[in-house]
């Protein structure tokens, strides 16, 4: 429940327990510096502020890069549907662009958020959500090697910071 003030303390960390990496959703840093630990071959799963209600299509994502051949026509086809949805954040790294990266290295992608309107409660339910589908995707083997990959101020929420709700997350804000 500690924030790293050092991005490459992550990599270390990485290797005990599961790392928060909040990102300004108009920045290409934090995909770019998960690419960087997905190279180093330490990143087991990714959860990511992606609604819940899209894992099948994820599913369908890594379906189609880990054939034999893969198939990278729906590949690409899966990805421009998930880059439209997003058409408003990043343009220069897309996320989706990291999903197909992260799948096409063996790294699972979860994506871990669950839309609920406004208010006091917003974060709460949401963070719940990705407790949740972290215990349920982490419980066979632990949790090291994880990312949990969502935007900055669901780390700097004074009320209800993410890192409340799953156990030895430390994070770095990018």
């Amino acid at each position: 429940m500690t924030q790293v003030h050092h991005k490459v303390q992550l990599r270390y960390l990485l290797n005990s327990g599961p790392i928060g990496i909040g990102e300004a959703h108009t920045q290409p840093d934090a995909r770019e510096f998960i690419e960087h630990l997905i190279d180093l071959g330490i990143v087991k799963r990714l959860f990511v502020e992606y609604p819940t209600g899209w894992q099948p299509r994820m599913n369908n994502l890594k379906t189609a890069i880990t054939a034999t051949p893969p198939n990278n026509n729906l590949a690409t086809q899966i990805v421009q549907n998930f880059v439209y949805s997003q058409q408003f954040f990043c343009q220069t790294y897309p996320l989706p662009v990291l999903f197909a990266y992260a799948l096409s290295k063996g790294v699972d992608v979860w994506c871990a958020d669950h839309w609920v309107g406004g208010g006091a409660a917003r974060f709460r339910t949401r963070h719940q959500m990705v407790q949740a589908t972290f215990q349920r995707e982490t419980q066979n083997d632990g949790p090291e090697g994880s990312i949990i990959l969502f935007g900055s101020h669901h780390f700097d929420d004074v009320n209800n910071p993410l890192e409340n709700y799953i156990p030895g997350l430390q994070y770095y804000n990018f």
